[in-house]
């Protein structure tokens, strides 16, 4: 109910305040006249009495509204002083000054009016003027008391927070929209979270966000064009961008969590709406605060950033829309801004490290990176989607790429194991990655594997369940098994001779372990494939 009321003073300042005076003067209007009709033979008023009495108001209200104009002034200096000049706006389009000044000079001329008609010099006056002086003592005594909740309004004017939420209130689709062109009607709410921000003042920052994230979210639906959505969304995440760079300026992590948190909720709410416009918007920004986030060394934050891009890429085990639908996703430029990101992410979180080691705070960010896009990959797979296979893959293979030019040989390693093993889940569901409208690049892939051998590390340390001969012994196993002839073809004839001339030795014991666990079946097959690497005699 108050929420409902406090939404409508918001939106409608004028019309509601206007309707709230001129019911409290009929109020008072009815009231004066019953109290004076009851009471007016009992205490009738002489002359002079009256006039001095109509004199003391007048001089008391003009010295009130005096009063009242120069502290809201003052109120107004101190505003702008500490936050911002866009903020004087805000005091002049409020009507609480304009409608007490114009209720004040009301009543003041309404009893000068009634003070001269005051004429004689002896007796009582007559009931119609008792009637008016009975009234400007009420309209006095009406006005004193409408000046608390303009006090209350003037306060609020030096309260930052309160400033902020009062503007985010009146928000909605329109407006924005209308004043992208003109001044920004969201700059002065950021003016006030921009300071906050430089003022170490969490919970400002984490009040006026939430707020205005819930009115953008109002504002932004299905039912609109996809620009008008995208339009919001883009005024909005600039302005969230800004307030993550002074976060990372001032030092302060915890500041740029909630940051992201925002972030992430109206992110959510476009993937959920089905808007790949807005939610590659939203991605991009994310995207830049990642890099910003990467050089401060917040690596809570660069694991808020991974985890929002986790939460949006599950598609669907979360009730946000399918992320893949068939051949054609609804998300084609946001999921490619959401896999780029995260191949930077994987480049940059390599480049942060020396040395192979998994204690490291940025390996397990490096781990997630590469987690996530094997789980898009999976997925992928299971719907058959060849564009977001290729592309998630090509970007594990980008981030494998670099960890070579890197010479950084044991990420190449962990990055073509978990392309293998995207590899030999697919052939499992009967699926031949090599439809692929750019199959070089697990070939190039495959060459990591085989770099990684050529420079193993020392001590040897294994990076998967299965040694990557294993691996693709069982991959050639179930190709074949399964009529996967393209699949089966590349590892009889390209791939596992390459591991034979590494080390032949090693790849003949790893045929036996697998033999010793196959069926008869398997081993017939096995038993083929190890022929034609190791022919007879």
């Amino acid at each position: 109910m108050f929420n409902k009321i406090a939404r409508v003073e918001s939106r409608y300042p004028w019309s509601f305040w206007l309707i709230y005076y001129c019911i409290f003067l009929l109020s008072i209007a009815l009231f004066s006249l019953g109290y004076t009709h009851l009471l007016i033979n009992l205490h009738p008023t002489d002359v002079n009495s009256a006039r001095y009495l109509l004199s003391a108001l007048i001089q008391s209200q003009a010295s009130i509204i005096a009063i009242v104009i120069t502290l809201t002034l003052v109120a107004i200096q101190i505003t702008v002083s500490n936050y911002s000049p866009r903020v004087v706006a805000i005091f002049l389009k409020s009507p609480h000054m304009y409608l007490i000044f114009l209720f004040y000079v009301f009543s003041i001329g309404f009893e000068i009016i009634t003070l001269q008609s005051i004429s004689g010099n002896d007796g009582v006056i007559s009931q119609n003027l008792e009637y008016l002086v009975s009234y400007s003592i009420w309209l006095t005594i009406f006005l004193a008391i409408s000046l608390l909740p303009y006090l209350r309004n003037t306060l609020d004017g030096l309260n930052p927070e309160k400033i902020a939420l009062g503007l985010i209130k009146k928000i909605d689709k329109k407006f924005i929209i209308s004043s992208e062109a003109r001044n920004n009607y969201l700059e002065p709410i950021f003016d006030i979270i921009h300071i906050a921000i430089n003022r170490y003042d969490l919970p400002v920052v984490k009040n006026c966000l939430k707020d205005l994230s819930e009115e953008i979210i109002e504002s932004i639906s299905v039912s609109n064009l996809p620009v008008e959505n995208s339009s919001i969304i883009k005024i909005y995440t600039q302005h969230l961008r800004h307030c993550a760079q002074l976060a990372i300026d001032v030092n302060d992590e915890e500041i740029l969590l909630d940051i992201l948190a925002n972030f992430h909720k109206i992110l959510i709410y476009t993937v959920k709406i089905t808007d790949d416009i807005s939610s590659n918007e939203i991605i991009d920004k994310i995207d830049q605060i990642h890099t910003l986030s990467l050089d401060a060394d917040f690596r809570k934050s660069l694991r808020k950033i991974i985890t929002i891009l986790d939460t949006v890429s599950k598609g669907t085990t979360d009730d946000l829309g399918k992320i893949y639908t068939g051949d054609n996703p609804p998300f084609r430029k946001a999921n490619y801004s959401l896999t780029s990101c995260l191949e930077k992410i994987g480049k940059e979180t390599i480049d942060k490290m020396d040395e192979w080691q998994k204690s490291d705070p940025y390996f397990k960010i490096f781990d997630y990176t590469i987690w996530i896009l094997k789980k898009i990959s999976n997925y992928a797979v299971s719907k058959k989607n060849w564009l977001a296979i290729n592309d998630s893959i090509r970007r594990i293979y980008g981030i494998g790429k670099h960890a070579l030019d890197s010479n950084q040989i044991e990420y190449a390693g962990w990055c073509a194991s978990n392309i293998l093993s995207i590899w030999k889940d697919a052939i499992e569901l009967g699926v031949e990655i090599f439809n692929l409208p750019n199959t070089e690049e697990i070939y190039l892939a495959c060459l990591v594997t085989q770099y990684y051998h050529e420079h193993p590390p020392k001590p040897y340390e294994s990076y998967s369940s299965y040694s990557y001969e294993t691996l693709l012994i069982k991959i050639g196993l179930n190709a074949e098994k399964r009529g996967l002839t393209r699949s089966r073809n590349f590892v009889v004839f390209t791939m596992l001779p390459e591991f034979k001339k590494i080390e032949p030795v090693n790849l003949k014991i790893e045929f036996e372990k697998v033999l010793r666990e196959a069926d008869e079946t398997d081993e017939r097959i096995l038993l083929e494939i190890k022929a034609a690497i190791f022919p007879p005699g």
